[in-house]
């Protein structure tokens, strides 16, 4: 039960974890879909309301750079104002004397689309407003936003240096908004002001119904007013996808929860088997002991046969020998040592001394060959060279051939053309060696006067198969498993060491970092390959 209570624990904390994941993924979203983007709208919206103060700075250095500004002029220059800036509608020029007389038509007067009234309506409402009056040179003061022929105008008048006059500038106030917010991400907004301390509506352009809980603030400067504007994202499905996070979290701690419950099950049920399966592994250990102490047995009895067999001649050869001296020097103090005695002597002496050293060499052959089973110590296989196996494998032949007094070996090839790889030429010619050698002691039928060799060298990969075959009596399924043993043989009496294919194991294990595959069939022949690869 304890293990359910830390799945459950372990099941929470995926859920929660999912949650945690989604709301951060839903935040990211946010930020990057809208929150972003709408800021850079907004500091474009910003950039050109400010660069609206350009066409006031523009006039009045106009007029600072004339004596004498006629009708004719002022409208050429306001026909280029209002192609550069879309959102001018009105421009409208008054003298000083508004100051003192009130609502005064104006000199000079250019718009799109609004009559002289409008501009006459507008200074009018900011004398009633006690704007003008309150004016100072170089500055400009703004008028709350009004409605005219359908559009939401708002004027700026600005009082110019030199007594020059007064200016006023009426803006479509929408189009310089929609110059930028044109766009589906920032279309929704509505405008603040705080007046006299309080929070006031004074533009809405809310075209959507279908509005998230996602918005947007920041504020915007016109002139000499601060407003705050609120763009409002609109509802997407898309951003509450991540939703499905923790509900599939949710599924999932389910599902491991009942998984957990019905493994817990199954763990109750499997106890009984396991029990079996460990007293099962327990015997296959001593089975493979046993084996392992069988193959050691073999190993030493096979060392001790054939090493101690010309050891124990050659000691009992010097042991004749030193019983003969002892006699030798017997007769000479008895002076009885005539010519016959002394020539028996050295004839029996030679004879020792020559099985002695026979015996001896053999004993070294048998140790030299028990060093070779350790090949990766062997200097003639530490070179490795780029060579053409299928030339390696027919010089081998060729000089096997000549060099060999028998013609019991008969050898069949099929061999590509070229082969070439980077290998160990000297192992590759070792193990040839070897393997033939193995075929002429042991392959050879009763009767029969030769065995054939197929030696196929084919292409796989990047690597060739090497399969060296004979067509002798094979060896038995008992036997087939110990053929690479070392010292093991089935001819132990014919002065045999049964180091042959064991050496030939650990050469291409080693060496040539392959693996050694082998099959025979009784009275069909005996076969073994491995894989060639390039060593470089």
């Amino acid at each position: 039960m304890s293990s359910l209570k830390y799945v459950l624990v372990a099941s929470a904390l995926l859920v929660l974890s999912a949650i945690y994941i989604a709301s951060a993924l839903i935040k990211q979203d946010k930020q990057l879909n809208f929150i972003t983007p709408v800021k850079q709208f907004l500091l474009l919206t910003q950039e050109e309301l400010s660069a609206l103060a350009y066409p006031v700075r523009s006039i009045e250095s106009f007029y600072a750079a004339s004596d004498n500004v006629s009708k004719e002029e002022f409208s050429d220059y306001a026909s280029v104002l209002f192609e550069h800036y879309k959102a001018l509608t009105g421009i409208a020029y008054f003298g000083n004397e508004v100051f003192n007389s009130g609502a005064k038509e104006a000199e000079f007067w250019e718009a799109t689309g609004i009559p002289n009234a409008t501009a006459e309506q507008a200074i009018h409402d900011a004398i009633q407003l006690q704007m003008l009056s309150k004016l100072e040179v170089g500055k400009a003061v703004t008028t709350p936003i009004f409605k005219e022929f359908d559009r939401n105008l708002i004027g700026v008048f600005y009082r110019m240096h030199d007594s020059e006059g007064i200016l006023l500038l009426l803006f479509n106030f929408e189009k310089a908004f929609r110059l930028v917010l044109d766009n589906k991400i920032a279309e929704d907004f509505v405008l603040h002001e705080s007046v006299n301390g309080q929070r006031t509506l004074i533009y809405d352009h809310m075209i959507n119904n279908n509005i998230s809980f996602d918005s947007y603030s920041s504020s915007l400067n016109f002139f000499d007013r601060d407003w705050e504007i609120t763009v409002h994202r609109q509802f997407s499905p898309g951003q509450y996808w991540y939703l499905i996070i923790p509900l599939l979290s949710a599924v999932i701690a389910f599902f491991i929860f009942s998984m957990h419950k019905y493994s817990l099950r199954l763990s109750r049920m499997h106890n009984e088997k396991s029990e079996a399966i460990e007293q099962l592994k327990f015997a296959q250990e001593k089975i493979i002991e046993s084996e392992k102490i069988n193959a050691m047995g073999g190993l030493v009895a096979g060392i001790s046969h054939e090493v101690n067999t010309p050891l124990g001649i050659s000691i009992t050869s010097s042991s004749h020998m030193k019983e003969l001296l002892a006699e030798l020097d017997m007769d000479f103090k008895n002076g009885v040592l005539d010519s016959d005695k002394f020539e028996d002597f050295l004839s029996t002496a030679k004879d020792i001394t020559d099985l002695s050293i026979k015996n001896m060499q053999r004993a070294s052959k048998l140790v030299a060959s028990f060093k070779r089973v350790a090949v990766l110590n062997s200097d003639d296989a530490s070179q490795l060279e780029e060579v053409d196996v299928t030339t390696l494998i027919n010089d081998y032949v060729a000089a096997y051939r000549i060099n060999s007094d028998n013609s019991k070996i008969q050898f069949e090839t099929q061999l590509p053309s070229s082969a070439r790889i980077k290998t160990y030429p000297t192992v590759i010619t070792q193990i040839l060696s070897y393997l033939t050698s193995n075929t002429l002691i042991h392959a050879m039928k009763p009767g029969q006067q030769q065995c054939e060799i197929t030696i196929t060298l084919t292409p796989s990969g990047d690597a060739y198969e090497f399969m060296f075959c004979d067509n002798g009596i094979g060896v038995n399924e008992q036997d087939l498993k110990k053929v690479f043993e070392p010292f093991f043989t089935t001819k132990r009496g014919a002065g045999n060491a049964g180091l042959g294919l064991s050496v030939v194991y650990n050469l291409v294990k080693s060496k040539l970092e392959s693996d050694v595959h082998y099959d025979s069939v009784p009275d069909e022949g005996f076969c073994i390959s491995f894989l060639l690869h390039d060593l470089n």
